[in-house]
């Protein structure tokens, strides 16, 4: 089984590799995108709300910073229909310069959490420290 991955390239302040919708999150709430991307962004998120499992609505505790610091989610590579919806993700990333990173695995960590579409794993946060199944397949263009 594979595992794909779409996170920033540059670690945040915390020292955590935001993954590709947090990362436009970002941009959203800080009020960086402009009227046809604020819409695009807000409409895509209702759609994923309404059709892709929240592991923090069935289990919170895999979010929690105490117990795992460093948590990460991963698509299972069959989850066609949310990779494709990234695209449009990726699109803003590269409109604003925000570089990203697609990463590829077969065993990307302790699975904390998993349902058809995903896993959350316990993550390896220092990209150094990736395990050798990990492989980058594709990444922004340097701005």
């Amino acid at each position: 089984m594979t595992f794909v991955r779409i996170q920033a390239v540059q670690a945040s302040s915390s020292g955590r590799f935001p993954g590709v919708f947090a990362l436009v999150n970002g941009l959203g709430f800080a009020g960086q995108l402009d009227a046809h991307e604020r819409a695009w962004w807000r409409s895509q998120n209702r759609w994923l709300e309404d059709h892709f499992p929240n592991p923090a609505d069935s289990s919170p505790e895999v979010f929690d910073r105490q117990r795992h610091p460093w948590t990460s989610s991963w698509f299972r590579a069959e989850a066609h229909d949310f990779i494709d919806a990234t695209r449009g993700y990726l699109e803003i990333l590269d409109a604003h310069g925000v570089g990203w990173v697609e990463l590829g695995s077969d065993g990307p960590g302790p699975i904390l959490y998993e349902d058809r579409y995903q896993v959350v794993v316990a993550a390896r946060h220092d990209p150094a420290a990736l395990p050798r199944e990990v492989w980058r397949r594709r990444r922004s263009a340097p701005s």
